[in-house]
């Protein structure tokens, strides 16, 4: 016999007081005017007054954020978003779409959106494929000459176009004068609107689109830091503001070898009791410490405030590089302590102790330019 609690637990299941209730219908991406004027317009639906919105104008191509009120009404917020400048009223229409009305103080312009596909999205129709797309243009390089310590090399910016002002990226290429030179050249290469690429801007501003309706900011460069006949290293700086709780930092290195023109993992030049070995597999810009090695760090950082002290020395977590002279370590600091970030250099006799033959090999080499 069907036990009754199942059946009751089976029947509210089954009600369709209770299933999913469908979205909104003006939850989407959509083409349009307002006026005569043609624009694209997001509308995501977090729920009541939480939900979010999104327009620009074609002509213009700048996001203007608009939020859900209690009315059923939009919002609008232009001017960096510091006031609201309009407000807009839309309901479906017969046959489809959206219309209604702009208005601001006593002018008014009619609104008649249609909707268009969203694409793939992790951050609702504001921040999909289809909302962001058209914004998108093709990125153009630009060269100047620089030098660094007597290495001279070519600074390399890259131009994601007019409509996305808080976008900076820039890399660097360097004549190959060693063997692996042409493949470090080819890694340090960026395409900042593929998906995949380390400085995927498009990614950082679909994120903020769908938090707040607007863009971002996002930076990222490729710099030139230690540089041998035999290793270099590459200042990495990554940043900006994609849409989450507060804005994001992370500077770290990539550390090459110049005779092969392979990435070199600093961290595995380590015994697996100063630095926690990583999976198979397994890759990560920062390495666990052991404690011994970590009051090592202490006393080659130069903590320039004393309330830095206490975050820095219980962070387990450091990024391993090269520097002038030994090997420099950086901490993952939480956002809040992010300022007390600063790297330490260890000078390569005081780190031989924590090296693996293998690691006391690589400093000889390193050591030896």
């Amino acid at each position: 016999m069907r036990s009754p609690i199942l059946a009751i637990l089976g029947g509210l299941l089954a009600s369709p007081a209770l299933a999913e209730a469908p979205p909104p219908a003006w939850e989407g991406v959509w083409r349009g005017t307002v006026g005569t004027l043609p624009v694209m317009a997001c509308l995501n639906n977090n729920g009541g007054e939480f939900s979010r919105g999104s327009y620009y104008y074609l002509s213009k191509m700048q996001p203007i954020a608009l939020e859900h009120a209690a009315n059923g009404s939009w919002s609008e917020h232009g001017e960096g978003g510091e006031k609201v400048t309009g407000t807009w009223t839309v309901a479906p229409r017969a046959g489809g779409g959206l219309s209604g009305e702009w208005r601001s103080g006593a002018r008014t312009l009619p609104i008649t959106l249609t909707r268009v596909a969203t694409g793939s999205t992790d951050d609702g129709p504001c921040g999909s494929v289809g909302y962001i797309a058209p914004r998108i243009s093709p990125v153009r390089q630009a060269a100047k000459p620089a030098s660094k310590g007597g290495f001279s090399y070519s600074e390399v910016t890259y131009n994601v176009g007019p409509h996305f002002e808080g976008v900076t990226i820039s890399s660097f290429s360097y004549p190959a004068t060693q063997p692996g030179d042409r493949a470090i050249n080819a890694m340090l290469r960026l395409d900042p609107a593929k998906p995949a690429d380390p400085a995927n801007f498009v990614a950082c501003m679909q994120g903020a689109l769908g938090n707040s309706g607007t863009d971002g900011d996002f930076a990222f460069s490729y710099a030139p830091g230690f540089v041998g006949r035999n290793f270099l290293s590459v200042a990495v700086d990554e940043g900006g503001d994609c849409g989450g709780a507060h804005p994001d930092e992370a500077q770290w290195q990539i550390v090459f070898d110049r005779q092969t023109g392979r990435k070199v993992d600093v961290g595995s030049w380590f015994t697996s009791t100063a630095v926690v070995p990583l999976a198979q597999g397994e890759s990560s810009v920062v390495r666990e410490i052991g404690t011994a090695l970590r009051r090592l760090l202490l006393r080659h950082y130069h903590f320039e405030e004393a309330e830095c002290r206490e975050p820095v020395a219980a962070e387990g977590y450091w990024a391993i590089g090269i520097g002038r002279g030994g090997l420099a370590f950086r901490p993952s600091l939480p956002h809040v302590a992010q300022a007390c970030e600063a790297e330490a250099i260890v000078p390569f006799a005081a780190s031989a102790p924590f090296l693996s033959p293998a690691g006391k090999q690589a400093v000889a080499r390193l050591a030896a330019q």
